[in-house]
């Protein structure tokens, strides 16, 4: 008369356990697996932009580092060798960076800029004609403009361009203080 009831217990999984737990897992490592890869072209970008906008002040400082020379060599024109126009502004001799930078006019709108690959990772754009080897192209080019709207003030920008679009820029306006 009295049924004896015996409880049921599973002791693992079902297939269609084991096929949705595969698939939420394989979502979630994917999810994962695409963070990593945004994440690192981002900081790609970041360290190119990083890489252009010191490029863009170099330029600039070099402008200015010639200026300064003029004043304290007492040169006639402190925007001696600093011509109006559009330039690039080039480590003269590579094997002493310390001997200056000249502005080189140029016809183009960017110059090439290359990388010491045996040093201590210096860029630099190099004089016409000159290619050491330890120096190595890179996709980053850089240009001046330099204008002049009165005889005491000097508008320099730099651009900098990375794969042909332009990353980075820098403003500077320079006067003749000591006049």
């Amino acid at each position: 008369m009295f049924k004896e009831f015996k409880i049921k217990t599973n002791k693992g999984f079902n297939l269609l356990e084991i096929i949705i737990s595969v698939g939420i897992i394989t979502v979630g490592i994917l999810a994962i697996t695409n963070l990593f890869f945004v994440l690192s072209k981002a900081a790609i970008i970041n360290k190119n932009k990083i890489i252009a906008i010191y490029l863009a002040e170099e330029n600039i400082e070099i402008v200015r580092q010639i200026r300064d020379t003029n004043w304290l060599s007492g040169a006639a024109n402190w925007d001696q060798n600093i011509n109006a126009g559009d330039g690039v502004a080039v480590v003269w001799d590579t094997s002493d960076i310390t001997k200056g930078y000249r502005i080189v006019n140029k016809n183009s709108n960017t110059e090439e800029v290359y990388e010491d690959i045996n040093g201590a990772g210096y860029f630099q754009n190099l004089p016409p004609g000159l290619l050491p080897l330890s120096w190595a192209p890179t996709n980053f080019k850089r240009w001046l403009t330099i204008t002049k709207p009165n005889a005491s003030t000097m508008e320099i920008v730099s651009h900098v361009y990375f794969n042909g679009e332009e990353v980075g820029y820098s403003t500077a306006i320079f006067k003749d203080w000591k006049n």
